[in-house]
């Protein structure tokens, strides 16, 4: 044990591994499932033990600690996963049947205890847990005490839980996936598996709440989705007026929303005369639908207060977009809403051909096995002496195979049978039960050949899915230019802040504000919020982001992870970051490559641009980029595992972005360069050699 490890590196370490561990168990989704753990986790063991939509309601208290044998993180926060999946206002599509007060919409959690209530699990969760077994789900988890073990992803076949949203916080990760409309996701669904070229138009689904309202942003929530990530839905009550009471009456919230919500802040706005709109009085009467009457002054004009109610209330609310889930279960990532889908239709096809690889099986099996009562009841007599003469179940089981030409599985499904059955079976029962098998296992063997015929399959499951649980639109969509009653301030100069950056090897990027920040062993570089930041990768690659992308967060806080902000390969990551202006003093990059070679770029050549999320090459190189550094005229050393080399900085021509560059060091064939250093020439006390050399030994 190292006693000479830094409380520092310590409490980083266990830091990041903790983040790890909140971002792949708790706060995001499967991009193929769309579900967290902690919520697959309790409707796996609701299905397992028969809370389902066949069976009798149970009290949510027996689901609950059932669900507890999984489920590690409390009862409290278990219940919360039982009562908001049965929420119609919650969840667009309820996973759970709840029996007795499930809450309303006039604040969050206010449902009856566990010991009152009852539920199970609705018809539609059976699509997605109904197949979830270890012949069709590839990858299982152990839980917490290593005695059982649960699924990593569900097969959730012909129904995607993205129709139900969610949300989610990480260590320097947010997610906020909104909710769609069941049939129209269906149809993008079979959309895509029909045709090879796909337009974004063809298969967008714009959001679709629970509790309905008006989305006035359609343009910009349609670019937000292609992306996954940008303007958020912005969303408008649905508000009626009443000429007869002369009040106006709320019947649809924003989702997320609770009527409790508006009515404090209907109070605070007509608390003071001055920003009185006209309200008299208001009466909350939301039972199952919302219901909120506002009465108004005689003098009042309801379309100015209605203004004013959507400026200074919650009856308008932005619901951000920002499509952050799981690949594979393991690595968080940015999905546009096309990438999600696909991923959604790649995971239930590897479900579909495990599920009849398993049928085929099975299948094969019993014809085997009727093939095998088939030849026994053919020679009758001679399987019943047979029997009747071995001293043991061994022998009779080596006789009948011998006998019959059978196989050893065959011969033990005879000798289980009782002599008096075997002698009154039908012989053209049992080969109509052949034919049958045979033309079971034909048409399983051509679903599996054939990708057209298991495309079909997958079609009609999604057909059968939108029939039984499609219902209409709810939320409204249109592009409505917003106006604002107030009169227009006057602008106050923006003031322009300065951060420091400083860049984690293990991929994340902190924000701190320069008061705040505490020296650390990353490399660190101040920077204005409106210029943008540079990020390289082993790849070869550069990227640009804005500080805007990168949330603020105090000293300790291990930051904003990289992966959630632009899009990397599986083996990608970034090795250096750097404010995108480039210093006189030190106007050039280098970079050393793994096969020896080296390259210099000025500076400023990747100080122009705008966001780049996407990423653009930087080096041309099949090679593992390893080491980036700010350079002028330095003495560069290149290391490999064998020898190093030092050369002037000058020795290397200047080059473009997406050249390859040229030879820094000889390199046997099973070596390669593992770092890189430059030094100023003050203090460098080595040999300089010409670039291209062997180098020395080390």
């Amino acid at each position: 044990m190292d006693f000479e490890t830094s409380l520092d590196t310590v409490i980083d370490q266990s830091f990041g591994q903790y983040a790890g561990a909140v971002i792949q168990s708790r706060a995001l989704v499967d991009v193929r499932d769309c579900i967290k753990p902690s919520t697959r986790q309790v409707l796996y063991c609701m299905f397992t033990d028969k809370f389902t939509h066949d069976k009798p309601f149970k009290k949510t208290l027996k689901a609950i600690g059932s669900c507890m044998r999984l489920y590690i993180h409390g009862d409290a926060s278990c219940e919360g996963i039982v009562m908001r999946s049965g929420q119609p206002f919650s969840m667009r599509y309820p996973l759970v049947e709840v029996e007795g007060s499930f809450g309303n919409l006039t604040e969050t959690g206010n449902w009856a205890a566990p010991r009152y209530t009852a539920s199970r699990l609705s018809e539609v969760s059976n699509y997605l847990l109904q197949e979830t077994n270890k012949y069709t789900v590839d990858e299982w988890v152990d839980n917490y005490d290593d005695t059982e073990q649960y699924p990593r992803i569900l097969s959730s076949l012909g129904f995607y839980n993205i129709v139900n949203g969610t949300s989610g916080i990480a260590s320097g990760l947010a997610s906020s996936v909104p909710q769609f409309n069941l049939k129209e996701v269906n149809d993008a669904m079979i959309y895509l598996l029909n045709h090879k070229e796909v337009n974004f138009d063809d298969i967008v689904c714009y959001p679709d709440f629970a509790t309905g309202g008006t989305i006035l942003n359609k343009d910009e929530v349609k670019e937000s989705l292609r992306t996954g990530k940008g303007k958020g839905c912005i969303i408008r009550a649905k508000l009626e007026y009443d000429k007869r009471d002369h009040c106006i009456i709320v019947r649809e919230l924003p989702y997320s929303v609770y009527t409790n919500t508006i009515c404090s802040e209907i109070e605070k706005l007509t608390a003071d005369d001055s920003t009185n709109p006209g309200i008299v009085n208001m009466n909350d009467l939301t039972g199952e639908q919302v219901c909120i009457k506002i009465y108004l002054d005689k003098k009042a004009d309801p379309k100015e207060v209605a203004q004013s109610l959507f400026e200074n209330t919650s009856l308008q609310k932005t619901y951000g977009i920002n499509m952050t889930m799981l690949k594979d279960g393991r690595y968080p990532k940015v999905f546009g809403w096309q990438e999600a889908l696909i991923s959604h239709l790649k995971h239930e096809k590897q479900v579909y051909i495990n599920m009849y690889n398993h049928q085929l099986d099975v299948l094969r099996y019993k014809l085997k096995i009727t093939e095998g009562i088939i030849a026994a009841i053919n020679e009758i007599d001679e399987t019943v002496d047979t029997i009747k003469r071995s001293s043991s179940t061994e022998e009779a089981n080596t006789k009948l195979c011998t006998l019959l030409d059978i196989d050893s599985d065959q011969a033990k499904s005879i000798l289980n049978i009782k002599l008096v059955r075997l002698a009154k079976l039908e012989v053209d029962k049992l080969l109509k039960d052949k034919a049958n098998l045979e033309s079971e296992i034909e048409k399983v063997s051509s679903i599996l050949g054939s990708g057209k015929l298991l495309k079909q399959e997958m079609i009609k499951r999604f057909n059968e899915v939108s029939e039984k649980f499609g219902d209409a639109r709810r939320t409204k969509i249109v592009n409505k230019q917003i106006v604002k009653s107030t009169k227009s301030k006057e602008k106050v100069p923006h003031e322009i802040r300065n951060y420091v950056m400083a860049f984690n090897p293990l991929g994340y990027l902190q924000k701190v504000s320069p008061s705040k920040f505490k020296n650390n062993d990353f490399a660190a570089f101040s920077i204005p919020e409106d210029r943008m930041i540079a990020l390289f990768s082993n790849k070869g690659k550069f990227y640009r982001v804005s500080p805007a992308d990168i949330k603020e967060c105090g000293p300790k806080d291990k930051g904003t992870a990289i992966g959630a902000i632009i899009n990397l390969d599986n083996d990608e990551k970034i090795i250096y970051a750097h404010d995108s202006y480039f210093r006189d003093s030190k106007p050039y990059l280098m970079f050393a490559m793994a096969d020896g070679k080296v390259k210099k770029c000025e500076g400023k050549q990747f100080a122009k641009g705008v966001r780049n999320k996407r990423g653009t090459v930087a080096v041309k190189t099949d090679a593992e980029v390893v080491s980036i550094q700010e350079t002028n005229g330095c003495i560069v050393t290149l290391a490999s595992s064998k020898r190093e080399i030092s050369f002037k900085a000058d020795s290397v021509r200047a080059s473009s972005i997406r050249s390859g560059g040229m030879c820094g060091i000889k390199l046997d064939d099973d070596d390669k360069v593992v770092s890189m250093t430059v030094i100023e020439p003050q203090n460098f006390t080595g040999k300089i050699a010409n670039k291209g050399g062997r180098g020395t030994k080390l």
